[in-house]
C-alpha cells in the first residue's frame, strides 16, 4: 500500500512538472517595442538607415 501512495504521489508531482515547467518557459520577460510611422516613406528610411547600422535589436 506505501509503495503505491508513493507512486501516486510522484506521479501527480511529475504531471505538475510537465504544466508548469512549458508555463515558466513561455513568459516573456519583456515586451517588444512598435513603432508607428507617418508614412510609408517614414517607415522605409528608417527601416534602410537601421539596415546601415547594423543593429539587430532596432531592426
Amino acid at each position: 500500500m506505501l509503495l503505491k501512495t508513493y507512486r501516486v504521489s510522484l506521479t501527480i508531482r511529475f504531471m505538475l512538472l510537465a504544466l508548469i515547467i512549458p508555463l515558466v518557459a513561455c513568459r516573456k520577460s519583456e515586451k517588444p517595442s512598435i513603432n508607428m510611422f507617418a508614412s510609408p516613406d517614414d517607415a522605409g528610411s528608417t527601416l534602410l538607415a537601421v539596415a546601415k547600422s547594423g543593429d539587430q535589436t532596432a531592426l
